[in-house]
């Protein structure tokens, strides 16, 4: 009898605690809004695209782009590389609508300047403090794609609105590089 009552002490404290670390994600806000680009050369606009409670990043897919993108490489097959899956975080996803130079190669006809767009996501503890965050170009083309995956290396920071993204400290996850990139995030669309 002890050892049936014991079972099912251990199996209700297991039930518990994966049912704790399993919180289903709730969207509280989704932006489909597109944003004028800025200027190039100008500091980069992240603004808010979605916040979702009880998310976590995808690690698995961020950890190697390149192995894990299906078909060709595209805005629609990179995206979902950045999407949250259930957590215990608050998740934050900014992209930041910019023009910049792009590669034309020699014989190639047309504008030097293109449209790019950044994505940024963020999760931070219940204390809105950053736990972790990544940055991508979208448009990246050159292989290996994981060369432009940038990682914060500031978990001290606090997510506020007009936060100066070069506090993240981000890294290029591929070499250690570290990275200076400009921009306000937006957590408020002005």
């Amino acid at each position: 009898m002890k050892q049936y009552i014991t079972t099912i002490f251990i199996s209700l404290l297991t039930m518990t605690t994966v049912s704790c670390q399993n919180k289903t994600s709730k969207v509280r806000f989704i932006s489909k809004e597109t944003e004028e680009a800025t200027e190039t050369n100008q500091p980069k606009k992240f603004i808010l695209k979605e916040f979702t409670e009880n998310a976590d990043f995808k690690y698995s897919k961020l950890s190697n782009i390149d192995n894990n993108i299906n078909g060709t490489r595209s805005n629609e097959n990179l995206i979902p590389f950045f999407e949250h899956k259930n957590g215990k975080y608050n998740y934050y996803k900014f992209i930041a609508t910019y023009k910049g130079y792009r590669y034309l190669a020699p014989g190639d006809e047309g504008e030097n300047i293109g449209v790019f767009h950044d994505i940024l996501i963020i999760k931070t503890d219940q204390n809105n403090n950053v736990e972790d965050a990544y940055l991508y170009t979208l448009e990246w083309a050159e292989i290996p794609l994981q060369y432009d995956l940038l990682k914060s290396t500031n978990k001290n920071q606090k997510l506020e609105n007009g936060l100066e993204i070069k506090k993240l400290n981000f890294i290029r996850t591929i070499s250690g590089e570290k990275v200076d990139e400009k921009g306000m995030i937006y957590l408020i669309n002005k």
